[in-house]
């Protein structure tokens, strides 16, 4: 059963950029774990890689995950190390610096997502 980890901010303040693009505006809750993950779980989930911009910046977004937090704390070293950048995770969603959407979604479909 899905539940629901995160800030969990319940403040009526308007959405920052940064969280609207964590979250497509509100329409995707990437917070949410399913207890124990497998390789069913991981082809059906749609997970999303985009590149946005901070400042002068770009990043690498993947967000929708529902896997376990500790998963993907591990994908995200694992992304990082191969693409030899620096990255976060943040509200369950990973944030990668630098443009990598291409090499990301490869990565992630040799590891079985759907994206």
């Amino acid at each position: 059963s899905p539940r629901k980890v995160g800030s969990g901010s319940s403040t009526n303040r308007p959405m920052s950029k940064q969280e609207k693009q964590r979250t497509a505006n509100g329409s995707i809750d990437s917070s949410l774990q399913v207890s124990g993950s497998d390789e069913t779980t991981k082809a059906t989930e749609k997970v999303q890689v985009l590149e946005a911009r901070r400042g002068n910046k770009v990043v690498t977004i993947v967000r929708g995950m529902s896997s376990p937090m500790d998963e993907r704390k591990g994908l995200l070293k694992e992304l990082k190390k191969k693409l030899g950048g620096g990255g976060t995770l943040v509200d369950g969603v990973i944030e990668l610096q630098g443009a990598h959407a291409e090499k990301v979604l490869t990565l992630l479909k040799d590891r079985g997502y759907d994206s």
